[in-house]
């Protein structure tokens, strides 16, 4: 399987926080030139907060046969040249869901991706999708904390201009927009914007990535 191949199937565990910090790096460098892989990552947005509705013990129930569902075993084939092994495919998203589910009960991962997954209430992560054509790919976590919430923005970029300034937003369910951070990029980088928003989690209905201090919206994540 080739290098490009193997990332389509990192999309998911990318979202939910679940790759090591090596190979979260190696994706982010990736997605800073493929479209498909920051595509595939906007599509999966939301699957953190579907994934903070389920409850644990359902979610690892969803990996389980059905009851009576089992088929009977077939008479043995006849014999036949050795088949090459199966070539690896995405999962089904009720498998990876009920894998992250167990992995995050058993305490092997970390983070607020998969914290999420056990303080269902506590922090939610969010990929951003691109509203107009932009360089950017970015995920935020949201957690609640005295006084507001806490805004944690993971962002890379590619063919950017060194010093160009960018700035996190969130929106509440009204559609009034405040400013939580200004910052300025440094190409081919990953870096961590982060900022406190007096509004309470529940108010905040999207995190917007915009361009300069007041700009126009380059990408969005939704609640």
């Amino acid at each position: 399987m080739s290098a490009v191949d193997r990332y389509t199937e990192w999309d998911a565990a990318y979202v939910l926080g679940a790759l090591p910090p090596d190979e979260r790096a190696e994706f982010e460098q990736h997605l800073a030139g493929c479209e498909r892989c920051r595509t595939a990552v906007g599509e999966l947005a939301g699957m953190p907060g579907l994934l903070a509705r389920v409850p644990p013990v359902e979610a690892l129930a969803m990996d389980a046969d059905p009851a009576g569902e089992i088929e009977p075993p077939l008479p043995p084939a006849p014999a036949s040249p050795p088949k090459p092994l199966r070539s690896r495919t995405r999962p089904r998203w009720w498998q990876l869901a009920a894998a992250a589910v167990l992995v995050a009960v058993l305490g092997g991962l970390g983070g607020y991706g998969l914290r999420a997954l056990v303080e269902r209430d506590e922090v939610q992560r969010l990929a951003f999708s691109a509203v107009v054509p932009s360089p950017l790919t970015a995920v935020v976590d949201l957690a609640p904390v005295n006084g507001g919430t806490d805004v944690r923005v993971e962002c890379q970029y590619a063919d950017v201009t060194e010093g160009e300034p960018y700035s996190v937003w969130v929106v509440d369910t009204a559609g009034r927009g405040s400013e939580v951070k200004l910052w300025t990029v440094r190409p081919n980088r990953v870096m961590h914007p982060s900022g406190v928003s007096p509004l309470a989690l529940d108010a905040i209905a999207a995190v917007e990535i915009r361009e300069g201090d007041a700009g126009p919206v380059l990408l969005r994540a939704q609640r």
